[in-house]
């Protein structure tokens, strides 16, 4: 075993260069990719406090909750000016001579070892961060060059098909608004008060962990889709005045992160014994319209485009009853309406398949990362983190998968162990990465143009063509 101090200095000293620095801060980081983007070249007067130097190769970690949690982690790209400077909120981690910044970036990505740092946080709620020591007390496997390079090759390879993995599901994500916009070129616009639909604002009371009636969160919504977690329920007393939901309602986000913000999803689930909405949540219900394509209209760029503004213009941040009430919804063409609304519910059936296909492919690279470094291990702890599998019951959303591909998922179902791409056949490996991702999008009509290995084009065609035309 190795210390992760003998392998990378933490928080070196660096003499500041002359040059005027941009500054990395932890929105910089991409928890999802792993990955850092460019520098703020103006955010150097407007923190102070980022006064540590990265350079090119150097590992940058969060030190605060839940930003570690969550993944902020990342190798620094090559720079304009040859270095950066790095928010307080960020260790900088520099690889000692011969070692390869991926193995320290690698170790560091593990869930189980990242939650495992945060648990050992100190300070208040909300602000609680990692002191340096904790750090210093974290040992990795000793890795024979030949075995870190196996263990390379297949997390790049993981990676790409992750990667390729949200190309798609990006691009999936605009058909609906696309087909939208389509569907009403050249009509009129209605207000949302003028389709007939119903607003009312979710339940604002505190909320039990337990109970009869559950509550659907922000968190809840996914493209299209609410997933019941059931996490959260209304006190007994309040059922009577919460609002509630019944099949077909819509729910869009109308307060919280920016991003967030106007996401859209249609409930489905059964309303016996009813179930609720949070505050930060808005019910629409469509008046007798297909919420299938009230969902599809809804995402259409138009809509993006005044929400956004009506966020510019509050003094708080979300949207409001009158801006949702005024809320200009594209009005399609009565022959329009039939296929727009059976492209939707084709659409969110196969952004399910691709969420939960986004969702193996980020467990399979937290279960390749345990094997390769069995685990986040302490100095002082022989805590080892489980070994994530592939679920039986997530199966069926890999029917696209060539027949080598099944049997493979099947066997490692049935054997308890984690996935990776290195265990597939030599002659499968070359095309795994891009596969679910092709022919999940060509059962919709996706015509992908590849170079290189990478999706570069994209048209409908087909069924979907004329739905969107």
């Amino acid at each position: 075993m190795r210390r992760l101090v003998s392998l990378a200095e933490i928080d070196p000293r660096t003499e500041s260069p002359a040059a005027k620095l941009g500054v990395i801060s932890m929105s910089a980081i991409d928890a999802v990719s792993a990955t850092v983007g460019p520098p703020d070249p103006d955010a150097s007067d407007k923190i102070a406090s980022a006064r540590r130097i990265a350079l090119p190769g150097d590992v940058l970690l969060a030190r605060i909750s839940p930003s570690l949690e969550n993944g902020k982690v990342a190798i620094v790209p090559s720079l304009p000016a040859g270095a950066a400077r790095v928010s307080n909120e960020l260790f900088v981690l520099r690889p000692r001579d011969g070692i390869d910044p991926r193995m320290i970036w690698a170790l560091l990505r593990q869930d189980a070892l990242r939650h495992e740092l945060a648990a050992l946080a100190t300070g208040t709620a909300g602000r609680r961060r990692i002191d340096r020591a904790v750090l210093e007390r974290i040992e990795l496997p000793t890795l024979s060059e030949a075995t870190w390079g196996r263990a390379d090759l297949a997390l790049r390879r993981l990676d790409e098909a992750a990667a390729a993995r949200r190309i798609a599901l990006d691009r999936l994500r605009r058909l609906p608004g696309l087909a939208a916009a389509a569907a009403g070129e050249g009509a009129p616009a209605l207000s949302l008060a003028e389709t007939g639909a119903e607003i009312r604002f979710g339940y604002g009371g505190k909320l039990h962990p337990s109970g009869a009636i559950p509550v659907v969160r922000r968190r809840d919504l996914l493209d299209g889709s609410i997933a019941e977690r059931q996490g959260r329920f209304l006190p007994p007393d309040s059922r009577r005045t919460a609002p509630m939901l019944r099949k077909g309602d819509l729910l869009m986000v109308a307060g919280g992160p920016r991003e967030s913000v106007g996401s859209v999803a249609i409930y489905e689930g059964d309303p016996r014994p009813g179930t609720s909405f949070a505050a930060g949540l808005v019910r629409i219900r469509p008046a007798g319209n297909d919420p299938d394509v009230l969902w599809a209209l809804l995402q259409a760029a138009s809509v993006r485009a005044f929400l956004e503004r009506s966020i510019e213009a509050g003094d708080r941040q979300g949207i409001d009853g009158d801006a949702l009430a005024h809320l200009p919804v594209p009005r399609p063409r009565s022959e329009s309406e039939r296929p727009l609304g059976e492209l939707a519910r084709r659409l969110r059936s196969l952004l399910v398949v691709a969420n939960r296909q986004r969702e193996l492919l980020g467990g399979a690279v937290q279960a390749h990362l345990d094997q390769t470094f069995s685990g986040p291990v302490f100095s002082d702890s022989s805590a080892a983190s489980p070994v994530a599998v592939v679920d039986e019951a997530l199966l069926s959303v890999f029917e696209v998968a060539s027949p080598d591909q099944q049997a493979l998922w099947r066997a490692v179902a049935a054997q308890g162990r984690a996935f990776r791409i290195a265990d597939l056949p030599a002659a499968e490996q070359d095309r795994a990465a891009a596969q679910h991702t092709l022919s999940v999008l060509s059962q919709l009509g996706v015509v992908i143009g590849e170079r290189e290995g990478s999706i570069d084009s994209w048209r409908t065609a087909g069924e979907a063509e004329e739905a969107v035309s």
